[in-house]
């Protein structure tokens, strides 16, 4: 009996130890995309800032001061801006906000119209353990308002978060009950 009720605990204490997960946002096939504002276009501007906008969704990308590097790390080609912060906005496909977090720096790399960011999310907020933002898209026409719109383009945010405290909390709790019923099934049959 004392087999099959740690049996029984260990099934229900597995799924916890999954709660801690990777999650992915991506904008999905590209459909349009604009500059966020007409200073924030294109390096050496102060910072930089696009949403790209997708089947599946929007990915809004604010970079914090760009300065500029002598050579680009990585493979990537082009001119190199460096960024020690910014912050990216994850939107469903109803404008919904799904997911807010601060950059925790990054790199911009320029090689003609086309442009990559690569940028790490800043661990704790959001419970996030780990995780990074990679974003690639290309310079179209400029609209009527004089804002830089995008031909193509695509984001994806990966991360590793953790569960709420609370929700540990509940099923610890749940865990523990379920041992003092069961303890208490034994005495009786005893």
């Amino acid at each position: 009996m004392k087999r099959v009720m740690l049996l029984a605990l260990l099934a229900l204490a597995l799924p916890t130890a999954a709660l801690a997960g990777s999650i992915d946002f991506t904008t999905g096939n590209f459909v349009t995309g604009v500059c966020n504002a007409r200073s924030h276009c294109y390096p050496p501007s102060q910072t930089l800032g696009i949403s790209i906008i997708g089947s599946v969704g929007t990915i809004s990308i604010e970079t914090g001061k760009l300065i500029p590097l002598s050579s680009c790390p990585g493979g990537l080609v082009g001119s190199c801006f460096d960024f020690t912060s910014g912050s990216v906005l994850v939107f469903d496909s109803s404008n919904v906000i799904q997911f807010i977090d601060s950059l925790d720096g990054g790199v911009v790399s320029k090689d003609g119209k086309s442009y990559t960011i690569l940028a790490g999310l800043t661990p704790g907020a959001s419970s996030v353990v780990s995780g990074g933002l990679t974003a690639t898209y290309t310079f179209g026409s400029v609209d009527r308002d004089g804002f830089q719109r995008l031909s193509s383009g695509t984001a994806t945010v990966s991360f590793v978060s953790t569960p709420e405290p609370g929700a540990l909390g509940m099923v610890g709790t749940g865990l523990i009950g379920l041992v003092g019923m069961a303890r208490r099934k034994l005495k009786l049959w005893t």
